[in-house]
């Protein structure tokens, strides 16, 4: 279901004003696409009131052109309606371990980066999927999340 916005603030399924702007979340292209299920913006919103910490959408929806020159998936849930964001909070108010469990709490799909710390990958997948992205840019799947946890660790140590 698509999320409804109350002026330039997404609301939740129940009808309160989310922390996130429909600025914060359309395509970064300038193109003006920002159609967002509402599911994300409540899964957002409770992860933020949660971790009671500023949570910062690095990047939401992505037209399919956007989507093409940032070499995101050719069926990424970002594309159409939004199922998916990219998120970061500020690793001197929050670690990264309480950021990723507290998103692996609310979300099915949760993906780290390596490269970038505190900044995370969520969607509301239907099956939950729980990935890394090491120094060389491979993925790497787990259907646990605190597998995922344990084996991004040790690649971030070596």
């Amino acid at each position: 279901m698509l999320a409804v916005a109350d002026g330039n603030t997404w609301l939740t399924s129940r009808g309160k004003k989310s922390n996130f702007s429909i600025r914060e979340t359309c395509c970064r292209c300038g193109c003006g696409e920002d159609e967002i299920d509402v599911r994300l913006i409540d899964g957002l919103q409770e992860l933020r009131d949660r971790i009671k910490k500023p949570v910062s959408i690095t990047c939401a929806t992505r037209c399919k052109t956007h989507n093409e020159e940032v070499g995101g998936a050719p069926k990424s849930n970002h594309l159409t309606i939004t199922t998916a964001a990219d998120i970061y909070v500020n690793p001197k108010e929050y670690s990264l371990a309480e950021f990723y469990i507290e998103a692996c709490l609310i979300f099915k799909g949760v993906g780290l980066y390596k490269a970038t710390p505190n900044f995370l990958h969520v969607d509301i997948r239907d099956t939950p999927i729980y990935w890394y992205r090491d120094a060389k840019g491979k993925y790497v799947y787990n259907k646990d999340y605190a597998e995922n946890w344990k084996h991004f660790k040790i690649k971030m140590e070596v």
